[in-house]
């Protein structure tokens, strides 16, 4: 029951800010650019999770949390915290930046250093590696004791339909303020959920 209404609450999420970003326009700039690809991404990953879990394809659903996180955060990251340097740097996938500096970049800019990026950074990440590189924690969850099998409790399905959704409104925020749409950054804002669920 939780998990079909959380399904249903994801699909209209997305559906909603689909209609509003519809034909916004954003900063011709490469730094702009960048950003609101990656951001666009987001919401893809976003939507895939949702497709991977109504079909019961659990495993890969799990595999893309921490690939949404990340790139939600290189997003924000490109649009609010890259010198121009690093902007050219990024553009020949040649930015040496570790993933903590990047986190630690956007919550300083935020002025939310330690805070919940921080948080799932520091207790989530090893959780979010064996996910999406096939480690203990995504192998473990196929064996029974009978059988090789998804298996996966309903409240593991639910954190990650959570953490979705928080990097979902992360990346919506970001591009409805690069499109300098302050009323629908306040409507989005508001809804924005006060912490990050577990993934």
């Amino acid at each position: 029951m939780k998990f079909r209404a959380a399904l249903t609450s994801s699909e209209q999420l997305a559906t909603s800010f689909d209609r509003d970003v519809n034909g916004l326009e954003f900063p011709a700039t490469d730094r702009a650019r960048l950003s609101a690809a990656l951001l666009d991404q987001s919401h893809e990953h976003h939507k895939a999770i949702r497709v991977l879990l109504a079909a019961s394809l659990i495993g890969s659903a799990f595999s893309l949390a921490r690939i949404l996180f990340e790139t939600t955060l290189r997003g924000v990251w490109l649009l609010r915290c890259a010198s121009d340097a690093q902007v050219d740097q990024f553009k020949i996938d040649k930015l040496e930046l570790r993933f903590g500096q990047i986190v630690e970049a956007v919550e300083r800019h935020f002025g939310t250093a330690g805070g919940v990026l921080t948080r799932v950074r520091r207790d989530y990440w090893g959780g979010l590696c064996s996910y999406a590189h096939g480690g203990y924690l995504q192998a473990v969850r196929r064996i029974t004791p009978d059988h090789i099998t998804p298996n996966y409790s309903e409240a593991e399905v639910l954190e990650v339909f959570s953490f979705a959704d928080f990097c979902f409104y992360f990346a919506a925020l970001e591009m409805l303020y690069m499109s300098n749409k302050p009323e629908l950054v306040e409507q989005w804002a508001a809804k924005f959920p006060a912490n990050v669920p577990a993934a």
